[in-house]
This record gives structure tokens, sequence and C-alpha cells, in this order.
């Protein structure tokens, strides 16, 4: 009890002083901090000259020379700070990750019981089709280019400068248009999207436009989350891997602080997104056999695993399609797979593997993942309502996009 109540103060402190620094990066990009601190030291300058009674005309001489020097200074010094705090709040400036606030704001989606319920708590996740293994999954593929809606056009370098501490690229992405169940199981409509477009619509839907309107408040109001098919965000597909070694032990892993969601924070074995390199054919269209090859990549990316050594199968392994709501409704697949190697071969592996990268790149943070843990199966049930993992004496915490998905995993892979 005395360790829960600790925890609860010291949770609390963490969240008035993350708040405190999301408040002044938010200041800072609307330039009221540096206008604020540069006028305080004109009026310490000014008043320092009254104090030692200097006549007005030198006052103004060195005033002329030192707004020049104190401008460039001041503005140079300012903004390495802001980027230094910014890597600690970008994710919160750009997704409001209150659970409440968010349900409250889709009472219609409530009501029709569409919210994952997890031991009578609701989850911001909407699992829109629960996969059998017997079942098969057809995939109905478009190259139709997704377009932004125009009054994100006209916001586009405002909201770029929303993901200024990420690492920006503009591949191309399979989005994912609709999910239809069939007798036989599963019909998935795809197209084409860009990571820009994403960043630019879901992962920074509850950043400030104008007037205080959110991109949310434009184009996902509720009561209710726009059917896939209808939404106008960009919906590119990613997913999030439960990863087993031959051991039955869950990969973890710890994301670098330059990625553009969860900087620094717990996530599944295996997470990304379809791009089109990796996903399509020859004939550029999207099969079973290219999601496969798509996350095989991705654990050899983030892990450093040889794909000989990855046991995936989609029609077997595919656990459930879900749309996460932080962001939007974005579509994911959770998956599971297997590695055929032991706890001890797969931190070595990735061990040799982070080294390599580093000295290739000579840049840490080039690295996605910075550091891994595999756990038994029933350790990930303790999970918190703070989003944090309690493995023995240390506290993991979990992206608020993860956390919810984790607990749909646990639910259905124990069902």
């Amino acid at each position: 009890m005395l360790y829960i109540k600790y925890s609860r103060i010291l949770y609390g402190e963490v969240i008035t002083i993350r708040r405190l620094i999301k408040k002044i990066v938010v200041w800072s990009d609307s330039q009221i901090l540096q206008i604020f601190i540069i006028t305080l030291l004109f009026l310490f300058i000014f008043l320092l000259f009254i104090y030692t009674q200097n006549d007005v005309l030198t006052l103004v001489d060195v005033t002329i020379i030192s707004t020049f020097l104190i401008t460039f200074f001041v503005s140079v010094l300012f903004n390495k700070s802001i980027d230094k705090l910014r890597v600690h709040v970008e994710d919160e400036i750009k997704v409001n990750y209150n659970a409440d606030k968010l349900m409250k704001r889709y009472p219609a989606e409530i009501e029709e019981g569409s919210f994952f319920k997890n031991r009578g708590e609701l989850c911001p996740i909407i699992v829109l089709y629960t996969h059998e293994p017997n079942k098969e999954i057809h995939i109905s593929d478009s190259d139709k280019q997704y377009v932004l809606p125009n009054i994100i056009t006209n916001y586009v370098d405002k909201i770029l400068n929303a993901h200024k501490a990420s690492k920006i690229n503009h591949k191309k992405m399979v989005r994912l248009d609709d999910v239809r169940k069939t007798d036989k199981g599963v019909e998935l409509f795809t197209s084409r999207t860009t990571y820009l477009d994403t960043l630019l619509t879901n992962r920074a839907i509850d950043y400030t436009l104008a007037n205080r309107l959110t991109i949310r408040d434009v184009l996902e109001p509720g009561p209710y989350i726009n059917d896939l098919k209808t939404s106008t965000l960009s919906n590119h597909l990613g997913f999030n891997i439960m990863v087993f070694d031959n051991e039955d032990n869950v990969i973890l892993t710890k994301r670098a602080k330059s990625v553009t969601t969860a900087k620094g924070k717990w996530s599944f074995g295996g997470s990304g997104s379809l791009k089109l390199d990796n996903a399509l054919n020859d004939n550029r269209e999207l099969k079973i056999a290219g999601i496969e090859k798509s996350v095989k990549v991705n654990l050899e990316n983030t892990l450093g695993i040889n794909s000989k050594y990855i046991d995936f199968n989609l029609e077997r392994d595919l656990i459930c399609v879900y749309r996460e709501m932080f962001e939007g409704g974005k579509p994911h697949f959770l998956l599971k797979c297997s590695i055929n190697l032991s706890s001890d071969k797969i931190y070595s592996t990735f061990d040799t593997y982070k080294q390599k990268l580093t000295k290739k790149r000579k840049n840490k943070k080039e690295l996605h993942i910075t550091e891994i843990k595999l756990m038994n199966f029933s350790s990930l049930k303790n999970l918190n309502s703070h989003n944090n993992l309690r493995i023995g004496n240390e506290n993991l915490e979990l992206a608020h996009t993860v956390s919810s998905a984790l607990k749909v995993a646990i639910y259905l892979l124990d069902r």
C-alpha cells in the first residue's frame, strides 16, 4: 500500500512537470515566450541605465547595439533549449492521450458498444474483425491515391512544425479503406497513401490549426467516428506484433526518442506499417505474401533477427483488425509470430545488431529501437491504468496507443 501511495504521488508530479513543459513548448512555437524574454532583457537594461544615471543618448546607443546581439544569442540559446524539451512532450502536443475526454467526444460509439471493454474498463480501441485460423483473408487492392483535404493543405507548414523533434519521410504506404466480414472470413479493401499524409492527419490530429480548432475538430468531431470508407484521414495500415521466442517469452522494445510517435516508450516486439517497397508484388498489387514479407522485414530491421528464424503466416497469426482512436481511428493489424531462438540468443543478436548500426551510422539517434526485454506472457497482465508495466522492481512506461492494444492481445490470446 505504501508503494502504491508514493507511486501515485510521483506519477502526479511527473504529469504536472510534463504539462508545464508542454505549455512552454507551445508558447515558444507561437513566439510568445521569445517576445516575453527579450522584453524582460530590454527592461533590465533600461532600469540598469536609470540606476547608474547614464545619459539618454548613451542608453539609446547601447540599446541599438544590444538589440542585435541580445536577439541573436537569446534566439539561439532559447531554440536549442526548447528542442531539448520538445522531445519529451511532442507526442502530447500532437495527440491528446486523455482517454476519458476521447470517450466523451464519441458518445454514439459508446451507446453502440463499439469500444473494446477490458475488465469493465472501456479502451479507446474499436475491434473491426477478430480472426480465426480456419477463416480466409481476401484483399481487394487499388492503386488509388489518397488526397489531403483542402483545409489540411492550407496548414501543411504549421502542422509539420509539430513534428520538429521527429524524423520525417515521404514513403508510400498502404491505406485501409474498408473491412468487410464474409461467411468465409474477411475482405480487406486497400489503396495508397503516404507516411507524410499520416503525419499531417492521424499523427497530429489534436494539433491546433487556428482559433483553437484542431484537426480532430474539423475532420473527426464526433459524436461517432467516421467509417474507414468515409474517413478523410490518411489511415495508413499499421501493425503491432506479439513476438514470442521458442520458450513462449514475449519481446517488448523501447522506442528511440527520434521516432514520430511514442518517443522513449515501450512497445510491442514488432510494430510498423505496410510500406509499398516491401508489400507489393511485381504487378504492384498487395497480396498476403507481401504482408508477410513486410512483417519479416520489420522484425529483421527492428531486432536484427534473420528471417529464417521467424515463423509467421498471416492467415494463422492474424489476431484482429482494429482502429486506434487516439489517432483518429487509424487502422492496425494485431499479429503474433514466433522466433525460433532462445531469449539469450535474441538478446545477444540484438546487442550485436545495435552495435553494428551505431558504428555504421555514427549516431545512436538513427536507431528506432534502443532496448529490448523478454518476459513471461503472464507478466503482461501487470499493466496498470497509468500504462506502466511492472516487472519485478522495474516499471516500463508503455505508449498510450500500445497499452490498449496490448490489453486486446492478452484478452484474445487468453481466450
